[in-house]
């Protein structure tokens, strides 16, 4: 467990900010384990006991033979933010160890990672075995064969040149 002392959460606004300080001990990176353990604790605190829940996470799973799941950390209309940059150069930060998602207030997909100035923020997400939903039922099979009936993109091309030369010429 380990938990940073240059992270703060900003509670008042929505979403909520975790901004990791540009004077920390880490300043340029953060990884899932460190992100969840931190703002556990921060959550934790008096000052913070009648806020909603502002992060959950799930992975670590034992597969076998040493090899467990990853880490995916969810935040609660929360966003992370590496501390603003008063000037050039850009800093590239980085978020690692696992995946980050967020839902807004309404549980609804956003961003989770605060724009900043003078930062670019890198997040590799990665996963092995996904499940990808196509909606309550994929398409049918006449909405199949329509789709695949459609043009190609080279046969419009020459449909479109073959026109235009009829207007020029």
């Amino acid at each position: 467990m380990s938990i940073r002392d240059d992270i703060t959460i900003d509670w008042s606004l929505s979403p909520r900010i975790i901004e990791i300080s540009k004077e920390g001990s880490s300043p340029t990176s953060i990884s899932m384990q460190d992100l969840y353990d931190t703002v556990r604790h921060l959550a934790s605190q008096p000052e913070a006991m009648d806020e909603d829940e502002v992060i959950d996470g799930a992975g670590k799973e034992l597969l076998g033979d040493s090899i467990s799941v990853g880490l995916t950390i969810k935040l609660f209309n929360a966003k992370v933010k590496f501390e603003d940059r008063t000037s050039l150069p850009w800093i590239v930060c980085n978020v690692l160890g696992g995946n980050l998602v967020a839902v807004d207030e309404y549980g609804d997909p956003i961003d989770p990672i605060e724009p900043a100035a003078y930062v670019t923020t890198t997040r590799i997400s990665s996963s092995s075995a996904t499940l990808v939903e196509t909606g309550i039922s994929g398409l049918t099979q006449e909405e199949s064969n329509q789709l695949m009936s459609l043009p190609s993109k080279e046969e419009i091309s020459e449909e479109v040149l073959v026109q235009a030369r009829s207007v020029l010429y």
